[in-house]
């Protein structure tokens, strides 16, 4: 759930005329920044199948193009092959942080848990 909110922000953000809200000073940040966030909650919404992970990763590189895109028609926006190129190293970001973090909590739930078995590995 807390994807498909954030991705609507994302969408709604990128294709008004006039963005609302917080923006950084440099317009690649705010690429940047938002698509980690994605990629980072995507990670988490589909870890225990990895298939799925790299769908929502490919979707979310679809979805920064569908958005240059989408901004050729909406007035005071315009559509750059660099946001794009923000968009994918925001996901990788994203994943950098979401893949150790997910070990290392799986490491900790493993110790609270002493008398159950481990999962079995992918």
């Amino acid at each position: 759930m807390l994807l498909v909110v954030m991705t609507t922000w994302v969408l709604w953000m990128a294709l008004t005329p006039q963005p609302r809200g917080p923006a950084l000073p440099w317009d690649k940040a705010n690429h940047v920044g938002a698509f980690a966030a994605l990629s980072f909650v995507a990670y988490f919404a589909s870890r225990d199948r990895p298939r799925a992970t790299l769908g929502l990763c490919m979707g979310l590189v679809l979805l920064g193009a569908l958005i240059e895109w989408g901004q050729m028609y909406v007035p005071g926006r315009y559509a750059e092959a660099l946001d794009l190129l923000a968009d994918t190293v925001g996901i990788a970001i994203g994943l950098s942080i979401a893949l150790p973090l997910a070990r290392l909590l799986d490491r900790r739930r493993r110790r609270r848990l002493p008398g159950e078995q481990p999962p079995a590995p992918r």
